[in-house]
């Protein structure tokens, strides 16, 4: 897949262990997913709802939540200059 990758939305460390998470918000520019070792699975859903699937991580929701702020900003930016 690519996807053209905009601002940061946070950077966290995981305390189970070593490692350093960014996140940012993306859009989708072309491609199909292909699962793998680490994600078996994807769908697209309406972030906006409150029907968010079940079993998501939990600190996944406040991330989706906050991609939901940022994303009309940056998608009417991107969309004017791409």
């Amino acid at each position: 897949m690519e996807a053209t990758i905009g601002p940061i939305l946070t950077i966290r460390s995981d305390p189970r262990g070593p490692s350093l998470e960014v996140v940012h918000i993306a859009r989708l520019v072309s491609g199909t997913f292909r699962p793998s070792a680490e994600t078996s699975d994807a769908m697209w859903v309406d972030p906006a709802s409150d029907l968010l699937p079940e079993g998501l991580h939990p600190t996944h929701v406040p991330l989706i939540r906050a991609a939901v702020e940022v994303w009309p900003t940056w998608h009417a930016d991107k969309e004017a200059n791409p």
